[in-house]
């Protein structure tokens, strides 16, 4: 009997991505998405969806576990970036029921959410650009700085000057260089 697997956060680009790559790849097992929103996509791209609470919510997990016990979930693919942490909280008793999560645990997650962090962990393993947190020690113009924690390109910016440099790492922001 082919596996089922469950592909949560319908409502994203990633989810969408993964049951059409599931398809195209051959996959003849049955494919269950997950979301909080009963419109999104990637509910009616699968063979049968579940509409659960927010991953915020207390009850988003109880009820995730009980559709894996009446969907006879084999693989969970969790592609949304609200839903991920919850099943890395729980990934070690999810794989105690049989189940495979198609994840990092929850310790990689965080370094790698990290940027100083995952910096700090990779240098040296590979090339890296020269990377820095204090501005005062800084003087290679243009910069880039980003901030610690974020996600795509939000509140980056290109700093030609130390002036635009300062302006963009002011105390109260935990930004990198």
């Amino acid at each position: 009997m082919a596996a089922t697997v469950l592909v949560s956060g319908g409502g994203g680009a990633a989810a969408v991505s993964t049951i059409k790559a599931l398809r195209m790849g051959g996959f003849d097992g049955r494919i269950v998405s997950t979301d909080a929103e009963r419109l999104s996509a990637g509910l009616y791209l699968a063979d049968a969806f579940r509409v659960v609470p927010k991953a915020a919510d207390p009850a988003f997990y109880p009820a995730v576990r009980r559709l894996i016990e009446e969907e006879h979930i084999g693989v969970i693919f969790p592609t949304s970036g609200f839903d991920i942490y919850e099943f890395a909280r729980h990934k070690r008793e999810i794989e105690a029921m049989g189940v495979v999560v198609a994840m990092s645990d929850a310790d990689a997650m965080a370094t790698c959410e990290n940027k100083w962090q995952f910096y700090l962990k990779t240098q040296g393993v590979f090339p890296l650009p020269e990377t820095g947190r204090d501005p005062k020690t800084w003087n290679r113009f243009p910069c880039f700085v980003k901030p610690v924690f974020g996600k795509g390109s939000r509140d980056t910016h290109r700093c030609a000057t130390r002036e635009e440099l300062e302006f963009h790492t002011l105390p109260a922001r935990d930004m990198l260089i």
